[in-house]
């Protein structure tokens, strides 16, 4: 269970990514700033991108280690 966290993270961030080009804004809030929507988009991204990795890189240890 523990390793599907950053599968679940990533999903989640790359949902973020995708509503945001349908919901258009100038403006979004991340940790309670409002910041321009290109900077939300690519915090989103960029987490979205490291949590799958994460998942990848886990998933393939585990299945070298069988």
């Amino acid at each position: 269970m523990k390793k599907f966290i950053p599968l679940i993270l990533g999903i989640i961030a790359i949902l973020n990514v995708a509503y945001s080009l349908y919901n258009v804004a100038e403006t979004a809030t991340i940790f309670f700033f409002d910041v321009n929507t290109w900077v939300y988009r690519a915090f989103w991204s960029i987490l979205g991108v490291y949590m799958l990795y994460k998942f990848f890189i886990a998933s393939k240890e585990a299945t070298e280690n069988l």
